[in-house]
């Protein structure tokens, strides 16, 4: 172990891509399970090539198939969440949620599942979770501008500020003592 890169111990034994992935996932102790109710189903994270071809795809599907009424946007949105629930869920090469299923949800439960997923991705890659005080001011600002809304941001985003915003609150509440 003296005199070896840090680097060359890590991968010492590590043949695939997927022993490679789980080296780097390691650490973290969320189960990586979505669900609704009583539905609890595995999932795995999709890597960044395969989430790319989703959101296309989906981009793609929604231009053909958009029904008149819906905004394309929310259409499209729902077209990426469905997509990347239903790769989430295909471990191996089996689907464990049926098309026929997914095309039965509400809007609210595949956000829902979306959201658990996108959890899930964040809390594996813990340092996707972080924003900076400046990242935060800087959403803070683009909404007073109306140049963004709450729709625009990740899951984890919204976590991140909420949880500033908190803190915050919070640190600025008067203490039983100050209350008298």
């Amino acid at each position: 172990m003296m005199g070896q890169e840090p680097h060359e111990s890590f991968t010492a034994g590590i043949k695939t891509v997927d022993q490679l992935l789980e080296a780097l996932r390691k650490g973290s102790n969320q189960k990586l399970e979505i669900g609704l109710g009583e539905l609890k189903v595995n999932c795995r994270l999709i890597s960044a090539k395969e989430e790319v071809n989703i959101m296309v795809k989906a981009k793609q599907k929604a231009l053909k198939e958009n029904p008149t009424g819906l905004k394309q946007e929310v259409f499209e949105a729902q077209q990426v969440m469905r997509s990347m629930i239903s790769a989430a869920t295909t471990i191996s090469g089996a689907p464990q949620l049926p098309d026929a299923f997914l095309d039965a949800l509400s809007s609210e439960e595949l956000s829902e599942l979306y959201d658990q997923y996108i959890s899930i991705n964040h809390t594996v890659n813990p340092n996707l979770q972080g924003m900076s005080h400046e990242e935060i001011m800087g959403v803070v600002q683009d909404v007073k501008k109306k140049s963004r809304t709450s729709k625009d941001l990740y899951s984890y985003q919204l976590q991140a500020i909420g949880k500033y915003f908190l803190d915050v609150i919070l640190a600025n509440l008067p203490t039983v003592n100050e209350r008298g």
